[in-house]
């Protein structure tokens, strides 16, 4: 069975600024492939939060 967990869209909306490096800046030292593999899922958020 799948637990669900409740979650309210501004905090949904803030964890992927933050995963994504939008919130903030990614730390010195972080590898370029991880703040790039990070960024690869903006693009598509975009078109589906226009149809909503």
């Amino acid at each position: 069975m799948t637990k669900r967990t409740a979650i309210a869209w501004k905090a949904a909306g803030a964890r992927c600024l933050e995963r994504q490096f939008l919130a903030n800046s990614a730390r010195t030292g972080t590898p370029v492939a991880e703040a790039a593999g990070a960024l690869h899922g903006v693009h598509t958020q975009v078109p589906s939060a226009a149809e909503s």
